[in-house]
Order: C-alpha cells, then sequence, then structure tokens
C-alpha cells in the first residue's frame, strides 16, 4: 500500500508536461492514503502490453482519497476501481478529458466533493454500492451519475448542472436521491432496463429540485420512478 500524506500547506504534487503516468495498486494487503495530494496532467499507466484506464487505478486494494485533486488528465478516467472499499472526501477533480470516476464491483462513501469540466460521463458505478454526500456535478458532458449493473447508491445534498443528463439507473440498479438541485441538463432523472441479463431499475427522489430541464423524467415500461 501507499502512503501519501500532505497538509493544506505543503501539498503533495505529482505533475507532468503531460506524458507522465498515474499510479496503479493491485492486490494491496492493507488500506492506502492519500491525503493532500495533486494529481496533474498525468495520463493512464501502461507498462509492456498492459494498460489502465485510469490516473488512478485500485485493483482489489481499498484506499482513502482526502483533500485530493485530479486535474487536467489524459486518460479514459480519472479514477478507475475495482473490487475494493473507498472513502473520498473533500475532493476536486476537474478538467477531465474522458470520465471521472469509474466503480466495478466496489463499496464506500464520496462526500464534499466538487467534479467539473468532464468531457465523459462524472461517477459510473457497476455492480457497486455508494453512499454520495454534499458533492457538486457541474459542466458534465454525457452523465453526472451513471448507475449499472445491480447496483445501489443513495445521494443526498448534491448538485447537478450543466450536464447532458443528470442521473440514470439502469439495469436492476436502485438510485435514492434525497434533498438535492438538478439543473440545465437535457435529461434529469431515466430509469431504464438496457440489458436483458439484469431487470428493470428503480429512482426514488424526496425533497429534490429541478430546474431548467428539457426532459425532467424519463423511464421505460418496466422500470419504475417515484418522485415524492
Amino acid at each position: 500500500p501507499l502512503d501519501f500524506q500532505g497538509t493544506e500547506e505543503e501539498q503533495i504534487m505529482f505533475t507532468s508536461n503531460g506524458q507522465g503516468m498515474g499510479i496503479a495498486l493491485i492486490n494491496c494487503g492493507a488500506e492506502s492514503k492519500f491525503e493532500f495530494v495533486v494529481f496533474n496532467k498525468l495520463k493512464n499507466p501502461s507498462y509492456n502490453n498492459l494498460s489502465f484506464e485510469g490516473v488512478l487505478n485500485f485493483y482489489k486494494s481499498d484506499f482513502k482519497l482526502i483533500y485530493c485533486q485530479i486535474t487536467n488528465n489524459q486518460s479514459p478516467a480519472a479514477l478507475k476501481v475495482v473490487e475494493s472499499a473507498f472513502v473520498i472526501s473533500g475532493c476536486v477533480i476537474k478538467d477531465i478529458s474522458a470520465d471521472i470516476f469509474n466503480f466495478n464491483s466496489s463499496a464506500g462513501t464520496i462526500a464534499n466533493c466538487i467534479f467539473m469540466n468532464c468531457a465523459g460521463n462524472g461517477i459510473t458505478l457497476d455492480g457497486s454500492s455508494a453512499e454520495l454526500f454534499n458533492s457538486t456535478f457541474n459542466s458534465i458532458g454525457n452523465i453526472g451519475l451513471n448507475v449499472g449493473k445491480s447496483a445501489a447508491v443513495k445521494a443526498s445534498q448534491i448538485r447537478i448542472t450543466g450536464s447532458k443528463m443528470a442521473v440514470l439507473s439502469k439495469d436492476l440498479s436502485e438510485i435514492y436521491i434525497l434533498n438535492s438541485l438538478i439543473e440545465k441538463c437535457i435529461v434529469g432523472i431515466e430509469a431504464v432496463q438496457q440489458s436483458n441479463q439484469f431487470g428493470p431499475s428503480s429512482v426514488a427522489i424526496a425533497q429534490t429540485k429541478i430546474n431548467e430541464v428539457q426532459n425532467p423524467f424519463m423511464a421505460d415500461a418496466v422500470s419504475m420512478l417515484i418522485v415524492d
């Protein structure tokens, strides 16, 4: 495991001219921790014929990202997580060339984060579970919160502004959204079944404002969307 602990006054910097590579952790026996670390202008690591998707990659390796920044990356994702437990808090992820976070078969919490200026999706969770709290998505090119393959998400006090689609639940996934704001998006919330391997999906929202959204709610014939 890795342990990088900076401070607000003395942050740890990983930066390059755009050719420097990120980090991949595989089968770590203990939790890694990154606190006050900046990852700037990095691309996804590769070695011989092995290439990773994210600037930061965690495969069966639990981790914490606290007050970190990932900016100006040149990779398919800023963060790729597979079969790992995670805590992400107080982070700023901005100016991302593709997707921000991709989670597969993982579980954890994301709190007090800012995601902005992303060309692809914001947070994608496949077969994963997460609690998302007090976080902002601004100018996401595709989907702000993209949940699929029997994933489960509880989100509260989130703000999604200027995305093509704010929230998508698909393929037996469940999303609960409380006390949040969605505005200036083309599509607000959609629940669908896209694959025959899975079942219908569901979204339930409460105490949530939706402003200036062209299509606030969309669902297919088998999925469920509950608005309180």
